[in-house]
């Protein structure tokens, strides 16, 4: 029964564009369906969360407290079909957000005690900071810095390599030079990874580097007598 019901709200948000109206109860519910034993529910109500947020565009930024950390807690299915689902679930939600709202809850998962919602927690931010078109703020900055360098300690070699990405995307976003203190306590084999990712990541943010400062026009020479 709860299969068939999440299969007919997919089928009703399969639109183009959904007119914004009170969607309460449907994000209350499909966030409760993150929490369901059968899998098929929980992939078809982040599908549905997807289509939802990506109808409503902009408007579905107030659903995104009631969706997001139930997504995020649903992390630690191994299967890869849910995590996908989930994953594009999490990426309608925050195209319709900026970072600046999800990076708390992102932040906090990074630090989960599930080692599978860690990993799609770190892989979700990457790719809000791919496609964030805003540059973070200094305060944000740090704090995603900050959690990029815990996951290099980690004992798993894909958190390692995705605290790398983080720091080498953020690179990317505000340049080398800004990054340097960033980096403070890294040893060179970490810095050299992170160059690496710096090297090939895409971003479509960037700090716009500060005009120079105005030449100074030359004293005009004396006239001579």
């Amino acid at each position: 029964d709860r299969k068939e019901a999440v299969d007919a709200l997919g089928q009703a948000l399969n639109v183009p564009r959904i007119k914004d109206s009170d969607f309460n109860e449907v994000t209350r519910g499909l966030a409760k369906c993150m929490k369901d034993a059968n899998v098929a529910v929980v992939t078809q109500a982040a599908q549905c969360i997807e289509l939802l947020a990506k109808g409503l565009r902009q408007a579905f930024a107030k659903h995104r407290p009631t969706v997001m950390q139930p997504i995020m807690d649903r992390l630690k299915e191994k299967k890869q079909t849910v995590a996908d689902a989930l994953g594009a679930a999490l990426d309608a939600v925050f195209s319709s957000t900026n970072l600046a709202d999800c990076l708390e809850d992102i932040i906090a998962y990074l630090s989960n005690k599930n080692p599978q919602v860690k990993e799609g927690t770190m892989k979700f931010l990457i790719r809000c900071l791919r496609t964030t078109r805003d540059v973070p703020s200094k305060p944000e900055i740090a704090s995603i810095c900050e959690a990029g360098k815990k996951l290099l300690s980690e004992s798993s070699p894909a958190l390692r390599d995705g605290g790398a990405e983080i720091l080498g995307t953020v690179m990317k976003i505000i340049g080398e030079r800004a990054m340097t203190p960033y980096l403070d306590g890294l040893d060179d084999i970490r810095k050299t990874k992170v160059k690496e990712f710096f090297e090939t990541a895409e971003v479509k943010a960037k700090e716009k580097p500060k005009p120079a400062p105005a030449a100074k026009a030359p004293p005009a020479s004396a006239k001579k007598v």
